[in-house]
């Protein structure tokens, strides 16, 4: 009973995550991102936004964050592809986060653990940032007064 408590909040967490980041990331103000440095202030809302969350709450986790070349789509199904061949999760939930593309979120669980990854399209429209925080039960079973 304890671990399905803990499971619940974990999904819980990193549904929040995932709800905060669609929120920030979605929809991007037409700018040069040249002339305007707001473009850059935008796109990194959103991950601040799921740190913001998760140190609210009070949970630790760690943070990976990359920079690819390739767009938002080939970078989602190969990091899927990726968790599939280890074989230790399943996906609770992904999709994308926005109407056009250009930011894309899932959660996975694997055992005693969870990851929320958010990958959003580069400022220019060419590849993209890939972020994962990973986050582990135990933690979570906290909030939920395990």
């Amino acid at each position: 009973m304890r671990r399905r408590a803990a499971g619940v909040a974990l999904a819980f967490v990193a549904s929040a995550g995932l709800a905060l980041a669609s929120l920030w990331v979605g929809v991007r103000p037409a700018v040069d991102p040249v002339t305007d440095g707001a473009a850059a202030e935008v796109s990194s809302r959103g991950v601040d936004g799921v740190d913001r969350a998760l140190n609210d709450l009070g949970v630790s986790y760690q943070r990976e964050e990359r920079e690819s070349a390739r767009d938002v789509a080939s970078e989602a199904a190969d990091l899927l592809e990726e968790r599939r061949g280890k074989g230790d999760c399943v996906v609770s939930r992904a999709g994308y986060l926005d109407l056009f593309g250009g930011a894309w979120g899932c959660v996975l669980q694997g055992n005693g653990w969870a990851e929320v990854c958010v990958i959003s399209e580069g400022e220019a429209g060419t590849g993209c940032s890939v972020v994962t925080w990973r986050l582990r039960a135990e933690d979570l079973g906290r909030l939920a007064g395990d």
